[in-house]
C-alpha cells in the first residue's frame, strides 16, 4: 500500500467555487459516510471518505484523488494510481474537514458512496455493529450521534454486553439525566456493577440529588475496579463537599480520592488546590 501524494493536473470535472468559500470547520464525526476535503496551503485538497470501521473506528479513506483550486474553481484530479488506497485511523483531535454537499458530489461526477463501503456495512443491522458504532461515537465525544444506535440495541436486548453503560454514558453526556437514572436503577436491581454505579452517581450529581449521588458512588467503590475508575467516582464528591464547605465529609472524600489518584497528576492537583483553599461555609 502506498502512502504518498502525487498530483496529476488532469481535470475531469470543474466545480465553481472559490478558495475563500471553502470552510474547514467540521469535525470528522459530524461527516460520517461523506466525502470530505482536507485543508492545504497549496490549494491541492486531498479528497477522501469518512466512515466507521466496526473494528477500528473512525477512518479517512484516501484513494488517490485530490481537488485542485484553479481560477475557475475546484477541479477533480485523476487518481495517481488506480491501486492506491490509504486509510487513516482518526483520533479525537484530528483536523477539521470540509464535507462535500450532495450537489458537489454530483457535480464532480463522484458516486453517491464508494463501492467498497458496502463491505463495512454488511453487518449494520446487528447488535454487535450498532454497539460498536455507539461506542466509537462516545469515545470521541460525539455521544449525540451514539444514542440512536445504542437505543436500537437496548430496545432489542437490554442485557446485550455493555449497552447499558454505553447508552447511560451517552444520556449523561447529552444531559438526559432522567433517562439515564431510570435505566441505571433498573439495571442495578438485576446486577450491581461498578460502571453502572459510576454513571448513576454522575446522573444524580448533575440533578443535584447529592445524597443519592454519594450513596451510588459509595456502593460502587465497594466493588472491584481500577484505581482510575474509583478516582473518577470519589473526586466529584470531594469537589461537592469542597463547594458546600462541609469539612468532615470533604476530608473523608479528599483522602479517599488521593488513595485512588496516586498515578493521576491532574486529579492530585485539584485535590491539593481544594485542600489549600478549603473554607467552612456558615
Amino acid at each position: 500500500m502506498k502512502s504518498f501524494y502525487l498530483f496529476l493536473l488532469i481535470p475531469i470535472m470543474t466545480l465553481s467555487q472559490s478558495a475563500d468559500s471553502l470552510q474547514f470547520s467540521t469535525r470528522f464525526y459530524d461527516a460520517v459516510d461523506q466525502y470530505v476535503l482536507l485543508n492545504s496551503d497549496d490549494k491541492n485538497y486531498s479528497l477522501g471518505f469518512v466512515y466507521i470501521d466496526e473494528q477500528a473506528g473512525f477512518t479517512f479513506n484516501w484513494e488517490g484523488n485530490t481537488l485542485k483550486m484553479t481560477s475557475t474553481g475546484l477541479v477533480l484530479q485523476d487518481k495517481v494510481d488506480e491501486n492506491l488506497n490509504m486509510k487513516v485511523r482518526l483520533e479525537p483531535n484530528w483536523q477539521l474537514v470540509h464535507p462535500l454537499s450532495n450537489e458537489e458530489v454530483v457535480s464532480l461526477g463522484l458516486p453517491e458512496q464508494p463501492e467498497w463501503l458496502e463491505v463495512y456495512k454488511a453487518n449494520s443491522d446487528t447488535n454487535d455493529y450498532q454497539l460498536a458504532i455507539g461506542y466509537f461515537y462516545n469515545h470521541v465525544g460525539a455521544s449525540i450521534h451514539a444514542i440512536s444506535y445504542l437505543e436500537n440495541v437496548y430496545n432489542d436486548d437490554p442485557s446485550f454486553r455493555n449497552v447499558i453503560f454505553e447508552l447511560s454514558y451517552a444520556y449523561n453526556a447529552t444531559k438526559q439525566f432522567d433517562k439515564a437514572i431510570a435505566m441505571l436503577e433498573k439495571a442495578l436491581k438485576e446486577e450491581p456493577k461498578l460502571l453502572i454505579y459510576k454513571e448513576l452517581g454522575y446522573s444524580y450529581l448533575n440533578t443535584k440529588n447529592y445524597e443519592k449521588s454519594v450513596e451510588a458512588y459509595s456502593k460502587g467503590l465497594e466493588l472491584e475496579g481500577t484505581d482510575q475508575m474509583k478516582a473518577e467516582m470519589a473526586l466529584p464528591i470531594a469537589q461537592h463537599f469542597f463547594n458546600v464547605g462541609d469539612e468532615k465529609e470533604f476530608k473523608k472524600w479528599s483522602k479517599l480520592s488521593k488513595k485512588y489518584s496516586k498515578k493521576i497528576p491532574q486529579f492530585l492537583q485539584y485535590l491539593n488546590y481544594w485542600n489549600e483553599n478549603f473554607k467552612v461555609k456558615k
